[in-house]
């Protein structure tokens, strides 16, 4: 209730806060079109560089600016992976995965990775499944259930194709 009350109190200040929209956003929105309003809105202060605790462009000159202007790319980040969550679950796959993919390029260690793959896995993209797989597996990153199990079905379709193709041959001749 409190940080509800002190992210309004943010927007009156500067009604394109993106720490403020986006605690409103996932704490008071109801629709997912909603969420993903507040989102861009936040998304687009961002992207354009505007510091909304100077009121200005952001200028790194010392260590409060750098470490504001980490904080900014990092709730860039955090904004575009919850705004590829949003437009996946509106259906825009293509979408939600150039957005998992920026949000793995420049956040590795988040699941962006798992988000991806289940959005291409969506699309029946599995030579894109295939691909993110081995960039992760460069990566070294530790192997969630859902990356393993990925690589197994992965494994498994082709060996079923494999077979498919087989008895296709087989009962043609």
């Amino acid at each position: 209730e409190e940080r509800i009350r002190l992210a309004h109190e943010a927007l009156q200040v500067d009604r394109n806060c993106p720490a403020a929209l986006l605690m409103i956003a996932e704490e008071e929105m109801t629709s997912i079109e909603e969420v993903e309003a507040k989102l861009r809105q936040a998304c687009h202060t961002l992207e354009h560089g505007r510091d909304p605790i100077c009121q200005g462009p952001v200028v790194i000159s010392n260590t409060g600016q750098q470490n504001r202007a980490g904080r900014n790319k990092a709730l860039l980040v955090y904004v575009k992976w919850r705004l590829g969550m949003c437009a996946r679950r509106l259906g825009r796959l293509k979408e939600a995965c150039r957005l998992f993919k920026a949000v793995a390029r420049d956040c590795p260690y988040l699941s962006a990775h798992e988000n991806l793959i289940e959005a291409l896995l969506e699309m029946k993209n599995y030579s894109d499944v295939q691909q993110v797989l081995s960039k992760y597996d460069d990566l070294g990153l530790p192997k969630s259930a859902a990356i393993c199990y990925t690589a197994v079905l992965l494994r498994t379709r082709a060996v079923g194709e494999n077979l498919l193709q087989v008895d296709y041959m087989n009962r043609n001749f």
